[in-house]
Parts: structure tokens; C-alpha cells; sequence
């Protein structure tokens, strides 16, 4: 299934893993009233617990500091679920700012950050098999 709107594409690969393809370069969550946190709340929902979102940054050069404040709130929700974000493509200067912009680690970190698409599905299917069985200790889901 395809869905886009004029600043991303959604492609769903399976239920539990959604792949946002970003195609306008620069991401402004002011300009777009919160259609990114509500993108993003929707692809929680529609991913479920430990799904996998796949943020593809490559048609992107810059982004505001709402679209930032966006981000880490998501990430901080996606967090509690055990659902996760694999992001990809990004820049220099749109790395750079992720990683000087983490709190108590640089945020390329925590988006599970990877060279291209195909890696960061590769990845996302990776931490799709991983799963927590309540003891703190990591099998493998298969």
C-alpha cells in the first residue's frame, strides 16, 4: 500500500513495518500544523507494538526545529511501545544537527541510523525478529 502526501510517500512493506520516504527538502512541522506528528501517531497505531518505521531523509536538506521537537516526542512514544525507527539518507549538515542535538545521546543513535532504503529495511526486519520475553533478555523471534 502507497500513501502520500505533498511532503512524504508512506509505503507499507507488512502491518509492522512503514516506510516514510520524505520528498520536499526542507521539513518544516510549523509550516504543516502537526501533520507529521499525526502522521507519525497514525503509523504507531497502524504498526503496533515493536513495529518499525523507516524515515527516509533523502530528498532532504534542512528541517526546523519544530519538525526536531516532532521527532524526539515521537521517538519518546514510539519508545514506551518497543516500536522503533530506522532512518536513512540523511545528509551531512541534517546528520550533524541529530547528533549534536541528542540530550543524553546523539538522536542518529537513536533513529538506528543506516546508509540507504535497502539497509534500513534489511535493519528493520532485524529488529522486527528481535523480541523482548518480559525477562530482559533479547531472543529471537522466529
Amino acid at each position: 500500500m502507497v500513501d502520500s502526501s505533498n511532503t512524504w510517500t508512506l509505503v507499507s512493506l507488512m502491518p509492522e513495518l512503514q516506510v516514510v520516504r520524505f520528498t520536499q527538502p526542507s521539513l518544516c512541522e510549523l509550516t504543516d500544523r502537526g501533520l507529521f506528528d499525526q502522521m507519525l501517531d497514525d503509523l504507531l497505531v497502524r504498526t503496533g507494538k515493536g513495529g518499525v518505521v523507516v524515515l527516509n531523509f533523502q530528498q532532504v536538506v534542512a528541517f526546523d526545529s519544530c519538525f526536531l521537537a516532532s521527532l524526539i516526542r515521537a521517538y519518546k512514544r514510539y519508545e514506551k511501545l518497543g516500536a522503533k525507527f530506522v532512518a536513512c539518507h540523511l545528509c551531512d549538515d541534517v546528520r550533524m544537527v541529530l547528533m549534536v542535538a541528542g540530550n543524553k545521546q546523539p538522536l542518529d543513535y537513536m533513529l538506528n541510523y543506516v546508509d540507504n532504503e535497502e539497509q534500513a529495511v534489511a535493519k528493520a526486519k532485524k529488529l522486527l525478529r528481535t523480541v523482548d520475553d518480559g525477562s530482559g533478555a533479547q531472543t529471537d523471534g522466529k
